[in-house]
């Protein structure tokens, strides 16, 4: 459970100058391994900032949870996304809820195992793309079809899938090519509106 007393209270922002969360809520607190880490889920961090205490859940700071990643003995994830999360409207367990939420409309998923191309429509503003092949691929994503202005060639791994962060804004229709794809690859495309 969240101890507010394992941190430095203060009643005034602060500017942390280590990799550490701004908010001692933001992550969860490891006390076996001293260390602060995403939320494995959103259980986990109702359970870390119970309803009994609602004054824990106050004042709209992000918790970073990680979605769908396994945790390692040393604090560490394999896999997954860490997502921002927050007690938007009301601090019930319901009312913990993703930050930015990506519905149906908002997030799309396929697969595919070969390359392929996809028209996005204009002002489409794609924030981040994760990509979950069978085995490892080197991508590629161009406005062309042997083009990498999108993403010069990267490596993804298959033991430990990360996002592709783009925030990238489509000025007008345009068609996306993405090569390097040789495996069954799971892809899920978050749109930011």
């Amino acid at each position: 459970m969240y101890n507010p007393h394992l941190h430095i209270i203060v009643n005034k922002p602060i500017s942390p100058d280590q990799g550490i969360p701004d908010d001692g809520r933001s992550y969860f607190y490891d006390e076996a391994l001293f260390l602060y880490r995403p939320y494995q889920s959103t259980a986990e961090a109702i359970a870390y900032l119970p309803l009994s205490i609602p004054r824990w859940r106050k004042g709209h700071f992000t918790l970073v949870i990680n979605i769908g990643g396994a945790l390692q003995p040393d604090g560490s994830f394999v896999g997954g996304i860490n997502t921002e999360y927050w007690w938007w409207d009301n601090q019930t367990d319901a009312g913990l809820i993703e930050k930015y939420p990506s519905p149906t409309s908002n997030k799309e998923t396929f697969t595919r195992s070969a390359d392929f191309s996809k028209v996005f429509a204009s002002s489409k503003l794609i924030d981040k793309i994760l990509f979950e092949p069978a085995n490892d691929i080197n991508l590629q994503i161009g406005t062309t079809l042997a083009g990498d202005e999108i993403l010069f060639s990267t490596p993804i791994s298959a033991a430990d899938p990360q996002p592709v962060t783009l925030f990238k804004k489509v000025n007008g229709a345009t068609t996306w090519y993405f090569t390097g794809i040789s495996f069954i690859t799971n892809i899920t495309i978050w749109y930011a509106n």
